[in-house]
């Protein structure tokens, strides 16, 4: 078993609308960014390496732990969410209560990270000119989240709101950060994955088994 190696990341320097050079992370001061930015997405090229680094993460993945590989659809549910991806990896342990990881490399070029039942984080999650979003900051949040999951430092809960909409709460923590989310769900998907993450041990997803 090898360890997991990152890929060599490109350094990117790019050239603004007055020919200066620069480089995401680095471009505004504290003044912030202007307000024509928010809008503008000048480089998605930039995010382009986040599909080789979830190969090598893949490669990783199915040859240290004992998982079925899929590069299809699980579901019909999951064929119409995901009609519009350029590839899906799907990777399910062979164990009921470690949380199964879907990797969706998008067209944009990005990616987003499914996970257990509920959560999908996007990388990047903003690609707009103000965000200022760097190419490296987006490899570290995805193999931390990845490993997070993988390690059994993640879990996902849901709380059922007493509005009269049914929102519901979704809430998950990876050891490195946690964050909360609404989202709208019918009432029988909601007993469902209460069901399923309440037959967990202690409430939480386990690590993956290692072959």
């Amino acid at each position: 078993m090898s360890a997991y190696v990152r890929p060599p990341l490109p350094r990117q320097v790019f050239r603004d609308a007055d020919g200066k050079p620069f480089e995401y992370g680095e471009r505004w001061g504290v003044g912030g960014p202007p307000e024509e930015t928010y809008s503008h997405d000048s480089h998605p090229e930039r995010f382009a390496p986040l599909h080789e680094v979830a190969d090598a993460l893949v490669e990783h993945l199915v040859a240290t732990y004992d998982v079925e590989l899929r590069t299809e659809p699980w579901d019909r549910a999951a064929e119409r969410r995901w009609q519009d991806a350029a590839r899906v990896v799907g990777l399910r342990p062979r164990a009921s209560e470690a949380a199964p990881l879907t990797l969706v490399y998008t067209d944009y070029p990005g990616l987003l990270l499914e996970a257990g039942e509920l959560t999908t984080f996007h990388f990047p999650n903003c690609g707009c000119d103000a965000c200022d979003e760097p190419l490296a900051v987006q490899v570290d949040e995805l193999e931390q989240h990845a490993f997070a999951v993988v390690e059994g430092r993640f879990a996902e809960w849901v709380r059922v709101g007493a509005a009269r909409w049914e929102w519901h709460w979704i809430g998950l923590s990876d050891g490195e950060a946690s964050g909360e989310g609404r989202s709208r769900m019918p009432w029988p998907t909601v007993w469902s994955v209460r069901r399923r993450l309440g037959s967990l041990p202690d409430g939480r997803w386990q690590p993956w088994p290692r072959r």
